[in-house]
């Protein structure tokens, strides 16, 4: 109790902390088209979420990799950012998004084709995170298996629905 009790404020400041850079690059990403960016503010959107993500999953990496110590508060919060970009993604794929010739974009046309699939590969990325976030708390081990199933989602959609720049 009185680790959660050393690590809620964390926990706290950092969701925080996050929900306002990702706020601030939406509306930062929504300035930037309106004076003559290329890109749609989704695709600045969602290449924020992924950053993030990426962010905080070399984080959860280096504990599941030993690479540095494991902390729960640490790995719980890892996930809870992993969770939220999960829970937003969604909304950052309108039809207008669909990447036009020349974008950095790394999303595949097959998204807008296949929409209900790749829906479905979001829920489980929306499940895996959520486990993960639930599996810090009960120990290194348990949460390498929760991690494990969010790198797995990662890849399936990837594989299925991204388009690897040079």
């Amino acid at each position: 109790m009185q680790n959660l009790m050393k690590t809620t404020p964390s926990l706290i400041l950092a969701s925080v902390l996050f929900i306002a850079l990702f706020f601030v690059g939406t509306v930062s990403a929504h300035k930037n088209h309106m004076i003559g960016a290329k890109e749609h503010p989704a695709i600045k959107a969602r290449h924020k979420l992924m950053a993030d993500s990426v962010f905080a999953a070399k984080q959860a990496g280096g504990m599941v990799k030993g690479a540095t110590p494991y902390d729960a508060g640490k790995a719980e919060l890892a996930m809870r950012l992993i969770s939220a970009a999960a829970f937003n993604m969604d909304k950052y794929f309108p039809k207008a998004s669909i990447p036009k010739k020349g974008s950095k974009s790394e999303a595949s046309p097959k998204i807008w084709k296949n929409m209900a699939d790749f829906l479905s590969e979001i829920e489980k990325f929306k499940t895996s995170s959520n486990a993960a976030i639930k599996l810090a708390g009960q120990g290194e081990d348990a949460f390498k298996g929760g991690f494990m199933g969010v790198m797995k989602s990662c890849k399936s959609c990837h594989e299925n629905y991204r388009i690897k720049k040079q």
